[in-house]
């Protein structure tokens, strides 16, 4: 469903939860609600009215981000990796390749590929390096924590950095990680490790979090760019 506040278009998402949830979404800052099945629509305007002021300063954060602006990766894009922008050269070849060191990137790749086949090639690069930053940090809190997922994966997500199902206990992490720096993604590791032990984000869970990471707060501030 769409609702429009201030000529603000809003998907609006109805689920079987007891808090409604406000979200500016990467990487172009659309708006997403999700609510209570029951809640009326007037509080749920009410609430976004609320809140524009807000709204408008993420979505201005969002614009000046050079991660959230469009990449075409072609020459001269600015390929941010774990913190540090890339200045990318694309070279043609006959076999594909990425790499990036000291603020250089090259992308190897055959004449006339699309945009879509230049991403494909980086993300693919990206996904493994995420995976050899991933390996020694999830082994670091592992053993500072003493806890352990049966697994961990990457995969992209609109609107979370990470989910833990504490069933399986597998985490999953959002592959767009690979933009951010090590503290950011340790914070990440270390609240989905936590959900191992506490399901919510209540008491025990913050206790956890400040006691193994006491800078948290700023850290999760400083990954959704508040």
């Amino acid at each position: 469903m769409t609702l429009y506040v201030a000529d603000i278009e809003i998907e609006l998402i109805r689920k079987r939860i007891k808090n409604m949830h406000l979200y500016v979404l990467r990487p172009d800052g659309k708006i997403r609600i999700t609510a209570p099945t029951r809640l009326s629509e007037k509080t749920i305007i009410d609430f976004v009215s609320s809140r524009l002021d807000w709204i408008k300063k993420q979505q201005e954060k969002l614009a000046s981000d050079p991660a959230n602006h469009h990449i075409s990766y072609s020459n001269g894009d600015t390929l941010i990796i774990f913190g540090i922008p890339y200045v990318l050269t694309v070279i043609e070849s006959k076999k594909s390749k990425f790499y990036f060191s000291t603020g250089k990137a090259e992308l190897y790749c055959k004449e006339n590929s699309t945009e879509e086949q230049r991403k494909n090639i980086v993300d693919k690069a990206l996904r493994e390096e995420l995976y050899e930053k991933l390996k020694p940090l999830f082994e670091k809190w592992e053993q500072i924590t003493n806890l352990h997922p049966s697994s961990y994966q990457i995969k992209k997500m609109k609107t979370r950095w990470g989910t833990c199902n504490t069933h399986t206990k597998k985490i999953w992490l959002n592959f767009d990680l690979v933009s951010k720096n090590e503290e950011c993604i340790e914070y990440v590791i270390l609240h989905e490790l936590t959900h191992l032990r506490v399901a919510n984000h209540g008491a025990e869970f913050v206790a956890i979090m400040n006691h193994f990471m006491p800078q948290w707060k700023e850290l999760r501030a400083k990954l959704n760019n508040k």
